[in-house]
């Protein structure tokens, strides 16, 4: 007999009974000749994600398994490992979502300065450029806990909030002073060299940060619980709000500085707020 030749016919019957219902451990040892021991085994090692396990040696094959190929059955089988990853649901009832509005001419030096804050050694850097006062003032230390506990703890914390961001681009028309008539807006070009209008594609760069004190998952509580205290959820928000000025905004307004106009759009359990930086150069 061929290498995995049992394995195809038992593919075949449980295609079949997934069709047209159930079976008997018997009837799966009179199609491919396995022992009782050897056939439940399999059933229960390798069948485990399609099979259900109906009691007194019958069994039901759970119809997604007519969507499994014959070559994914027989890999699945012989690494002994799951075809269906499991997965556990959960909710937040609350996120900090945080929308930045950049000309795309800085891209390069915006991703850069972006990146720099996913490694651990510029995240740390950056702490210590914040300073111990203004780091502790922001998350303090707990009894006893020494500076190092203190930075791995706040390395960890920040990392669970700030995973990555995404980046789209939009194509806009923007006033670049304050309202005037065509003659005045060819002489305010002529002198200061600044066009009035000026077209212009920008990119909206979004972090967005579920606050971990507002999740709720099914497989703690089995139904969803949306009754989180709303003070320890603004007070972790708060936390988010202030690491994420203090890491991203910060940052990101040196390498733009001289641009006309930044907007950041913040909507979070502490309100939705739109943050400007208007140059004011002459």
């Amino acid at each position: 007999m061929k290498k995995h030749e049992r394995q195809e016919v038992a593919y075949e019957f449980l295609r079949s009974r997934g069709a047209n219902g159930g079976f008997s451990l018997a009837e799966l040892v009179g199609a491919t000749g396995w022992t009782n021991s050897t056939a439940e085994t399999h059933i229960r090692k390798h069948y485990g994600d399609w099979v259900v396990i109906l009691g007194d040696g019958q069994f039901k094959v759970l119809p997604e398994f007519l969507r499994i190929t014959k070559e994914h059955f027989l890999r699945h089988c012989s690494q002994v490992r799951r075809m269906f990853t499991d997965y556990v649901e959960s909710q937040y009832s609350a996120i900090s979502l945080f929308e930045f509005l950049l000309p795309m001419s800085r891209e390069t030096q915006l991703r850069a300065t972006l990146d720099d804050l996913f490694y651990a050694d510029t995240l740390n850097q950056r702490f210590d450029e914040l300073g111990a006062v203004r780091v502790e003032a922001i998350l303090p230390r707990e009894h006893k806990e020494t500076q190092t506990a203190h930075r791995n703890r706040l390395v960890s914390l920040v990392s669970s909030w700030f995973g990555g961001y995404s980046i789209s681009l939009v194509n806009g028309r923007f006033r670049a002073a304050s309202l005037r008539t065509r003659k005045d807006a060819v002489q305010h070009h002529i002198e200061t060299d600044r066009p009035y209008l000026i077209d212009e594609t920008t990119a909206s760069v979004r972090f967005i940060v579920p606050i971990p004190a507002s999740r709720t998952s099914k497989e703690d509580v089995g139904t969803f619980d949306l009754s989180q205290s709303s003070g320890a959820v603004a007070a972790e928000a708060k936390r988010v709000r202030e690491f994420f000025f203090a890491l991203f905004v910060e940052a990101v307004i040196r390498i733009v500085n001289g641009e006309d106009v930044i907007w950041l759009l913040e909507d979070s359990p502490l309100g939705r707020v739109l943050h400007t930086w208007e140059y004011q150069g002459g």
